[in-house]
C-alpha cells in the first residue's frame, strides 16, 4: 500500500516534464526566419536531432543557433541520412524561431551544400497529414480513392477566350 501511495504521489512529477517536452508552443509558427551559416555540429539523437549552426550577421558577429528537427527514425522516413550534414558544411535553413527571441528554432527546411532541400520535423506532420487525407478512401467505399477537389480548367492561350477557337 505504501508503494502504491508513493507511486501516486510521484506520478505527476514525471508526467509534467513528459507533457511539456512534446509542446511546440515555444516556437512561433506564424513566421519563418531564413539563416545562412556553417554547420558546427549535427547531433543525430533521440528524441530530437539538433543542428548547431554558426551564423554571421552583417556586422561580422557570429551567433550559434540551435535548430531542432525530428528523431532519427522520422528523419530517415523523410529522406535524411545521418551523413547529410558535416561540420563545415555551408547550409541555408528556414526555421520557426523561438518566441523569446533566443537563437533557437525548429526546422522547416534545410538546403544542403549539394542543393538538396530536406524538410524539417516542423513541416513533416502537416505534409504527412495532407498526403494521408489525399489518399484516404471515400466514405462507404474503402476501395475508391477520395475525390479530389475540382480544379479550374486551363487558361486559354493569349489572345483567345474560352468561347473562340485559337487563331491558326
Amino acid at each position: 500500500m505504501r508503494a502504491l501511495l508513493l507511486g501516486a504521489l510521484l506520478a505527476p512529477l514525471f508526467a509534467a516534464p513528459a507533457f511539456a517536452h512534446h509542446s511546440t508552443t515555444a516556437y512561433d509558427h506564424t513566421r519563418t526566419l531564413a539563416l545562412k551559416g556553417v554547420v558546427r555540429e549535427f547531433q543525430w539523437t533521440n528524441p530530437h536531432s539538433w543542428i548547431q549552426v554558426l551564423v554571421t550577421d552583417a556586422q561580422g558577429a557570429t551567433t550559434e543557433w540551435s535548430i531542432e528537427t525530428g528523431a532519427p527514425n522520422l528523419n530517415v522516413r523523410h529522406g535524411w541520412k545521418k551523413t547529410d550534414l558535416k561540420p563545415g558544411d555551408k547550409v541555408t535553413l528556414v526555421i520557426y524561431p523561438m518566441r523569446d527571441g533566443s537563437a533557437h528554432g525548429t526546422l522547416s527546411t534545410i538546403t544542403l551544400p549539394d542543393g538538396r532541400v530536406l524538410d524539417g520535423a516542423a513541416d513533416f506532420i502537416p505534409k504527412d497529414l495532407a498526403k494521408d487525407a489525399a489518399s484516404t478512401p471515400a466514405p462507404g467505399n474503402p476501395q475508391a480513392p477520395r475525390a479530389e477537389a475540382p480544379t479550374a480548367p486551363p487558361a486559354p492561350p493569349p489572345g483567345t477566350s474560352p468561347a473562340t477557337p485559337p487563331k491558326q
